[in-house]
């Protein structure tokens, strides 16, 4: 997780000191009271940003990453609990109400979220509910934090997506080489889900809503409206995309 806060703070510098992390201690109560080890990946976000992200909200504005209410959840035994392949680690607090999940089955955990049920045998339903988010929670963090410090600060922003009567999906590598044709250089904070392309004066994030094979959807920002059209003019004509209808 440090390397996703040097990331982020490439585009907000005071990201660092705006982060409050948890001691191991307080790790090792949260571990307690979910009764198996932690994800790495989980562990390091805790030790981290676990007692807040500063300006960085993760999901709108009433919902809730932080240590203390996640501990409680996982200390009340007369709450539901999931499956031991999820673990939840982050609370909603406004309707759906749909609480944040890892997906553990994975090798790398993956977040997704659904509601969390009145009764455990209620798990199974719901969890066929779920909306994946991203496929590791440094992706879900980094992704989060490049549109809202990043993406946020060009004043001329559009998108673009396949076609829906597209027989084949475009490949994100395709993708890719058309954009670093046009300039724009891939970060180092990419996935194969969900890839960040750069210019001075213009980005394009290039994700899916899914794993697997999923059609791509094309976010491009720019601070000028004519570098905006040249960019969408030049993907719409060579990868045969079409603004959302």
């Amino acid at each position: 997780m440090q390397s996703v806060v040097q990331a982020i703070s490439q585009y907000h510098p005071a990201f660092a000191t705006e982060l409050r992390g948890c001691g191991p201690s307080e790790i090792s109560q949260l571990q307690a009271a979910v009764g198996r080890p932690l994800p790495p990946g989980y562990t390091g976000f805790l030790q981290v940003m676990g007692r807040g992200t500063g300006t960085l909200q993760l999901f709108q504005d009433s919902d809730d990453f932080s240590f203390k209410p996640v501990l409680e959840y996982h200390r009340n035994k007369d709450l539901p609990k999931a499956p031991a392949r999820y673990l939840l680690f982050g609370l909603a607090e406004d309707d759906p109400y749909f609480d944040f999940y890892l997906d553990c089955g994975p090798s790398e955990p993956q977040v997704i979220r659904f509601p969390t049920p009145e009764t455990a045998k209620a798990f199974p339903k719901v969890i066929e509910q779920a909306e994946w988010l991203a496929s590791s929670l440094s992706e879900f963090v980094f992704s989060k934090a490049y549109f809202h410090f990043h993406v946020s600060r060009f004043p001329q922003r559009t998108s673009l997506v396949e076609p829906p009567e597209a027989h084949t999906r475009l490949d994100q590598e395709q993708a890719g080489l058309t954009l670093v044709k046009m300039g724009f250089t891939r970060h180092p904070q990419s996935s194969d889900t969900i890839a960040y392309y750069e210019r001075p004066t213009c980005t394009v994030v290039v994700s899916k809503s899914q794993p697997g094979d999923a059609p791509l959807l094309f976010s491009v920002a720019a601070y000028d409206r004519r570098e905006m059209l040249k960019v969408t003019d030049v993907l719409s004509q060579q990868l045969q995309l079409v603004i959302p209808g």
